[in-house]
């Protein structure tokens, strides 16, 4: 029942989702904090080659937390690890909360540069 309240309120589901990426995100600053010199040093002496994480959508946590984790380890390899977030350039976004924020109807003609 709750669940079901929560996706048909979008302030509810934005509060939830927000919470979600709070708590359940790794906390990468409290983990590296014990290696500091480690990871400063690993990061000023990447010198290998050039790296693009071309993540579509900054709020998918499975993805994230993946993606996070590979930068941290490619970065300890030497690689030069760079993120690329949606700009608004794409004409729709995985984000979006199909149903909710927008029609399928309206998805397909407009996109969802107006939600975002």
């Amino acid at each position: 029942m709750m669940r079901g309240l929560v996706r048909k309120n979008l302030v509810l589901m934005c509060l939830v989702r927000g919470y979600k990426l709070y708590k359940y995100q790794p906390d990468w600053s409290g983990i590296l904090r014990g290696n500091k010199e480690f990871w400063d040093r690993a990061r000023s002496s990447a010198a290998g080659p050039k790296v693009l994480i071309p993540t579509s959508v900054g709020a998918y946590l499975a993805a994230t937390s993946l993606e996070t984790f590979l930068a941290i380890a490619l970065t300890l390899r030497g690689a030069r690890v760079e993120f690329l977030l949606c700009d608004r350039q794409l004409p729709a976004c995985f984000d979006c909360m199909v149903g909710l924020t927008i029609s399928e109807k309206q998805l397909a003609k407009e996109g969802t540069r107006k939600l975002l």
